[in-house]
């Protein structure tokens, strides 16, 4: 019996020591799917993000998102996020997702400034390749990207916001993908 309960602690103790922290902060930051090396304590510093799943091929794209699906989930993942950190859910605002969608598609400055901006190589989609549900768990991945460091985490989680609106599109970028938020 002891040594079932050496096992059960250590277990215990291993996956507790699994979680970091958003950079520069002692607030606990989740991700079932990538995690973090800063090579150094300063802020400055490159951060290298890399799946938690080593076994993920970059090399070429074999995960093709449905983009209505990604729309569908974003705001409940966003809000699940949100909710996590005891932060009121936000309401979903058409209005700024339309400008945002009219302001890149047209290459002029939009009336929102941009909470998160992703532009990234398509195949890095890939790196949700093992979920059941991609488009749910891409969406968290971005969300991942976006609460990594202390500063887009702080606006990310704002108290003060109520709403929020997004573009995204992974088809008219040559290879890349843009995922564009505002969170107000």
């Amino acid at each position: 019996m002891k040594k079932l309960t050496s096992l059960f602690v250590f277990i215990t103790c291993y996956s507790y020591a699994q979680y970091q922290n958003v950079i520069d902060t002692n607030i606990v930051w989740y991700s079932d799917i990538i995690k973090y090396d800063q090579s150094s304590a300063d802020s400055l510093s490159l951060i290298e993000v890399t799946p938690k799943n080593n076994d993920i091929d970059f090399s070429e794209r074999v995960v093709f998102l449905n983009e209505t699906l990604v729309r569908l989930q974003f705001g409940n993942a966003l809000n699940e996020m949100r909710t996590q950190y005891n932060k009121s859910t936000l309401k979903y605002n058409d209005t700024i997702s339309e400008n945002l969608k009219y302001s890149y598609e047209n290459e002029i400055a939009s009336d929102y400034n941009s909470t998160y901006v992703l532009f990234q190589p398509e195949y890095f989609q890939n790196i949700v390749m093992h979920f059941e549900n991609k488009e749910k768990a891409y969406c968290e991945y971005f969300i991942d990207l976006a609460t990594l460091t202390d500063i887009d985490f702080s606006e990310m989680t704002a108290s003060s916001a109520t709403e929020y609106g997004f573009y995204f599109d992974d088809t008219n970028n040559d290879g890349f993908y843009t995922f564009i938020v505002v969170i107000k």
